[in-house]
């Protein structure tokens, strides 16, 4: 562990960033990502996906592993597409104008925290080794 924070500091702080955000993503979806009257059950492939991209930003954390490094940023980007397809006919409603003109303020704040994670992964691919 001490050898991948002395080796580059700065992707190291910033893989457990993402990873931080990442699983604030995910217990923010799995405490509200149910809307009631418009999606019934949460989306077990977003789990599944978030659950894969926490895990891997935190091993690939301390091990390197150069053929899979990019699997967390794709997990992160497939967890929420699977979010946005969960919610697909809330979201239809929304701008449609049915029922519901608003957007709940979780769903994007768990997309955005998403979003985040996955740029903050990649962006640490673009430190430079001391």
């Amino acid at each position: 562990m001490l050898k991948s924070i002395k080796n580059n500091p700065g992707k190291f702080y910033l893989n457990i960033a993402a990873c931080a955000i990442g699983l604030i993503a995910l217990i923010l979806y799995l405490a509200t990502g149910v809307i009631p009257g418009y999606t019934d059950a949460l989306s077990t492939g977003a789990i599944v996906a978030l659950a894969i991209a926490v895990c891997g930003n935190l091993i690939f954390s301390f091990v390197r592993v150069n053929t899979l490094e990019s699997l967390p940023f794709a997990a992160y980007i497939v967890g929420a597409l699977l979010i946005l397809y969960a919610n697909a006919e809330y979201l239809v409603t929304v701008i449609r104008g049915i029922d519901v003109t608003v957007v709940q303020p979780t769903l994007i704040i768990t997309l955005a925290l998403t979003v985040v994670a996955a740029v903050v992964y990649a962006v640490s691919f673009c430190v430079k080794k001391k």
